[in-house]
C-alpha cells in the first residue's frame, strides 16, 4: 500500500512537470509569435520616403531648392540671399568621392562621424544661427551613380535636441545650380547657371573651341524674376592652338537665361547694352544712357590704346545731377598681366545736349558732379575692383 501510494506520487509528479513543461513551452510559441520582428522595423524604418526633400531645420519649415555637393561637402540649403534661410551641411572628411556609396550613422565609428553644420537665418540679423554636432544624431545617406548634372541621392537625418528632421530626394550638384524635371532649371539666377548656359551655347556653334578660364560675368537685376540680363567671357583655343575670346550677352524672360547675341572681340557690353523695356524713373533712364555714352569712350580708349584683347572685365558707374542732365562716370576696366588681373580707371564727364547724351571729356577717378550745381568736386571713389 505504501509502495502504490509512492508510485502515484511519482506519478503525480511527472503529470505537473510535463503540464509544466506544456504550458511553458506553449508560453514561449505564443510569446514569439506576438514579438514584432525588429528585423522588419528596421527595414521600414530606413527607407526614405520617394518625394523631393521636407521636413524642419531648427524647428524651421525646411524645403531645400538647392543641393551642391563639393570637396566632400553635401550642402542642403533654402533661399536666394548669400546667406541660405535654411541649411544643412554634411561634412564627409576624406570622402570626396561619394558616387555608389552609402553612410549609415548606426554603423559609423565616433572618429568616423561626419560632421553635420545646421544654420539659420533670423528675420533682423545680419548672421546666421549656427550649431554644429559631431555626433548624437541619426543620418542615412545613399548616393547613386553620377549623371551630366549631379548624384542622385536619398537621405534622412534626425537630431532631436535641435528639432531637425528631414528626408526624401533629389541631385546634389556639383555647381551651384537647381535642377527642374531632371535637367538645368534656367530660371536661376547663379553665375554657374549662366555658364552652363553659355557652355553649351559655345559647344553648338561647332568652331571646336578648347574653353578655358571665365571672365567678366555680371548679372544686371532689373526685378526680382525678370527680365535680367548678363554678360561673360570665355579664353577659348582655337584648332591651331591660337588663344581667342569669345564674350556672350545673355537676357532672362519668362522662359530663363538665352544667350542673347555674341560681341566681337574690341566690344565691351556696356557700350552694347541690350534693351529692355521696364517702367522705371526717368532718372534711372537718364543713367542708363550717360553710362552707354561713357562706356562708349571707354571701349574707343581700349581699342586705340591696343588694350582691348588683354581686357578681362569692365564696369561704368555715374552719378547724375539734380536736374538729370549731366553726370561723372567712373569706368573701371581689368587687364590681364600674366596670371594676374591688374585694375585700372578711366573716367568721364557726360552732358545732356538735348536730344543724346555725350562725352565732354575726362575727370580723375576721385571727382564727381554736385548734385545740385554740377560742379566737380573731390569724392572719395569706390574701391577697384575687377575679376
Amino acid at each position: 500500500m505504501e509502495k502504490q501510494s509512492v508510485d502515484m506520487f511519482q506519478n503525480s509528479q511527472s503529470i505537473v512537470i510535463l503540464c509544466l513543461f506544456i504550458l511553458l513551452c506553449g508560453c514561449d510559441q505564443q510569446l514569439d509569435s506576438e514579438q514584432p520582428d525588429t528585423q522588419k522595423t528596421e527595414v521600414v524604418e530606413d527607407k526614405i520616403q520617394n518625394q523631393k526633400v521636407v521636413g524642419k531645420v531648427l524647428g524651421g519649415a525646411f524645403e531645400p531648392d538647392k543641393t551642391i555637393l563639393r570637396g566632400g561637402n553635401l550642402l542642403l540649403r533654402q533661399g536666394k540671399e548669400f546667406f541660405a534661410d535654411l541649411s544643412a551641411e554634411i561634412i564627409f572628411f576624406g570622402n570626396t568621392a561619394v558616387e555608389n556609396t552609402t553612410f549609415d550613422s548606426r554603423s559609423l565609428s565616433q572618429g568616423s562621424m561626419p560632421h553635420v553644420r545646421l544654420e539659420m537665418m533670423k528675420e533682423g540679423e545680419k548672421l546666421p544661427e549656427s550649431k554644429t554636432f559631431l555626433d548624437e544624431y541619426i543620418l542615412l545617406v545613399e548616393f547613386e551613380e553620377a549623371n551630366d548634372l549631379g548624384i542622385p541621392y536619398k537621405i534622412k537625418f534626425s537630431h532631436q535636441n535641435s528639432n531637425t528632421e528631414f528626408e526624401g530626394i533629389g541631385t546634389a550638384t556639383h555647381k551651384d545650380i537647381k535642377i527642374k524635371n531632371g535637367k538645368l532649371d534656367l530660371s536661376d539666377d547663379s553665375f554657374d547657371t549662366l555658364d552652363m548656359v553659355s557652355r553649351a551655347y559655345i559647344g553648338n556653334l561647332d568652331r571646336n573651341y578648347t574653353v578655358g578660364s571665365r571672365f567678366g560675368m555680371t548679372i544686371t537685376h532689373f526685378k526680382d524674376d525678370f527680365p535680367k540680363t548678363g554678360f561673360v567671357g570665355y579664353e577659348v583655343t582655337t584648332e591651331q592652338g591660337a588663344i581667342d575670346l569669345v564674350k556672350l550677352q545673355l537676357f532672362k524672360d519668362l522662359s530663363g537665361w538665352r544667350v542673347a547675341r555674341t560681341l566681337n572681340n574690341d566690344q565691351i557690353h556696356q557700350a552694347h547694352a541690350l534693351e529692355v523695356e521696364l517702367e522705371v524713373s526717368e532718372r534711372t533712364v537718364q543713367g542708363q544712357l550717360a553710362a552707354k555714352a561713357a562706356a562708349n569712350s571707354l571701349e574707343e580708349f581700349l581699342y586705340s590704346s591696343g588694350r582691348i584683347s588683354k581686357v578681362r572685365s569692365t564696369s561704368m558707374r555715374c552719378y547724375l545731377t539734380k536736374t538729370n542732365d549731366k553726370a561723372s562716370c567712373k569706368g573701371v576696366y581689368g587687364m590681364k598681366e600674366g596670371e594676374e588681373i591688374a585694375c585700372y580707371n578711366k573716367s568721364f564727364l557726360t552732358s545732356h545736349n538735348g536730344s543724346r547724351w555725350i562725352v565732354n571729356g575726362e575727370i580723375n577717378y576721385d571727382q564727381q558732379v554736385d548734385y545740385n550745381t554740377g560742379e566737380l568736386v573731390d569724392k572719395k571713389p569706390f574701391r577697384m575692383h575687377c575679376s
